[in-house]
């Protein structure tokens, strides 16, 4: 007997996913409450006040052509700069782009945040690497082997490095988020980063700290940096002359001449060769039977 088909459908289970609302175009959004998106300083450097008075200026004159995409909490996705821009005019509202589809998932409201940005002239070579890393780590499905190697390939690209060469900057992406910052900000060079990070907590933890201040002299975090590494790299000790080598320097120089060889008898001589072969098994080396 076959089975009823509704008490088939009923014995299965249907799971109802919520679609999520569209992007909604808002114009009359409060400037007051917008806020920066907390990595918008981490990936990206703040603007000059030149770059924001030609924005500023462009607003004035043309009006806002481009929506600011933020999250429905007003936390700015893309267009920090039009914001900044819009409140020096006095602006007390602008027209936005409410990005409802991607609430809940950070990910992908930060993956949004680079994608928005990475295309930007300006960017440093460094700073572009950066970006790629961070998109992979947030796309990446897993950290196999594989993954690794392609992005590994696509760092070297991007930086005109090595493979070996973008461990080292890996390590400094994924370093201090005050080590990265300088280099990211041109405080510091990647050379920097990476003589930092080879030190220990304890002579780290002061370039750290010296970094988390609201001004900080290039020159003076560099010379830290510089004197930190030079007081933790052991001095090489020149090897001191020993006897031994005194000694066979001054054998070598009786069998090599040979007005000196004339001046010796023959047993005076196999007796400077004996010496001279002894002298260079304790030294370590090789030489036939004279």
């Amino acid at each position: 007997m076959s089975e009823n088909p509704i008490a088939a459908v009923n014995k299965k289970k249907i799971i109802v996913t919520p679609r999520k609302r569209q992007p909604e175009l808002v114009d009359d959004w409060p400037l007051s409450e917008l806020k920066e998106h907390p990595k918008q300083a981490v990936y990206f450097a703040p603007p000059t006040p030149a770059e924001v008075e030609r924005l500023a200026a462009n607003l004035q004159c043309c009006s806002q052509t481009d929506a600011v995409e933020i999250t429905i909490t007003g936390v700015i996705i893309s267009g920090h700069k039009r914001v900044l821009a819009a409140r020096s005019l006095g602006w007390e509202t602008i027209r936005v782009l409410v990005r409802h589809d991607l609430a809940g998932d950070d990910k992908a409201t930060e993956r949004r945040l680079i994608e928005a940005n990475e295309d930007r002239r300006h960017l440093t070579t460094f700073q572009r690497a950066l970006l790629k890393y961070r998109m992979w780590q947030l796309t990446s499905p897993g950290d196999s082997r594989k993954a690794r190697g392609q992005i590994n390939d696509e760092l070297a690209a991007t930086l005109h490095k090595t493979v070996r060469q973008v461990s080292r900057y890996i390590q400094l992406f994924d370093g201090p988020a005050e080590l990265l910052n300088a280099v990211k900000d041109g405080l510091l060079l990647p050379t920097h980063g990476f003589s930092t990070l080879k030190l220990s907590s304890d002579q780290m933890q002061p370039i750290l700290d010296l970094l988390r201040r609201r001004k900080v002299d290039k020159l003076e975090v560099r010379a830290m940096i510089k004197q930190t590494v030079a007081s933790g790299t052991p001095k090489k000790e020149s090897k001191p002359e020993t006897p031994l080598n005194n000694l066979f320097k001054t054998a070598a120089e009786l069998m090599g001449h040979a007005s000196l060889k004339e001046l010796l008898t023959g047993d005076q001589r196999k007796n400077v060769a004996t010496l001279r072969r002894l002298l260079e098994k304790m030294e370590g080396r090789s030489s036939p039977a004279a």
